[in-house]
């Protein structure tokens, strides 16, 4: 393997705290989302997750098209990775385990919609 190369089977797009994610923890945790694909969710935490710990989270996805629903997606998902940013942020990266067939349609619409208006604005 290539160093530098992409690994991701998924096409990912930056979301920059659009999405919503309630993470169903004991503890209170601040979250700003920063890129979301059908394989995982890359978000900022205002706490560490410890690696390999498994999480249920709410996801609301914006409508892609109008006079449409947001998509409020229940995922279950796994830490895989968790490092410090700075003095108030941890980036951790979940992967997504279980991702039922809607959810995961949900996600792809989501993914691609928001690649290709991307595209048209650059």
């Amino acid at each position: 393997m290539k160093p530098g190369k992409e690994q991701r089977r998924s096409q990912r797009v930056e979301v920059d705290g659009e999405l919503l994610l309630d993470i169903h923890s004991d503890n209170v945790i601040k979250t700003d989302t920063v890129n979301i694909s059908a394989s995982g969710i890359n978000f900022l935490s205002s706490a560490p997750i410890p690696m390999f710990r498994e999480l249920e989270i709410k996801l609301t996805l914006p409508p892609v098209r109008k006079n449409r629903n947001v998509h409020v997606l229940k995922c279950h998902g796994v830490v895989v990775r968790c490092s410090k940013k700075d003095a108030h942020w941890h980036e951790v990266s979940l992967f997504f385990e279980d991702l039922g067939r809607d959810a995961r349609a949900a996600i792809d619409d989501f993914v691609s919609r928001r690649a290709g208006a991307k595209k048209l604005i650059s």
